[in-house]
């Protein structure tokens, strides 16, 4: 099984191109085990995982929708551009 790691500042970036950056950080510090964005950064999750996995889509103003479509760009894009490169751990 493939593990993604990611940098970082990708993740970030990719949350500021998509107009998403602050509520993320906002829904993060409402309804998330993290209490920050960098949390997401220390812990061991999986690359893919760290829109599904910050905190819970239903309830959260955008909806559960919104979220999901950002997770699956979100996968789309460490798949085409981190995937390439291989297994990262």
């Amino acid at each position: 099984m493939k593990v993604y790691k990611v940098e970082f500042k990708q993740f970030v970036d990719f949350l500021i191109e998509n107009g998403c950056y602050d509520k993320f950080v906002t829904n993060l510090k409402l309804n998330s085990i993290f209490t920050n964005i960098e949390d997401i950064q220390n812990s061991e999750q999986d690359g893919r995982q760290y829109i599904a996995c910050a905190f819970v889509w239903n309830g959260v103003p955008e909806g559960r929708e919104y979220w999901e479509a950002l997770d699956f760009r979100w996968c789309a894009t460490v798949v085409n551009e981190i995937g390439v490169r291989g297994e990262r751990k």
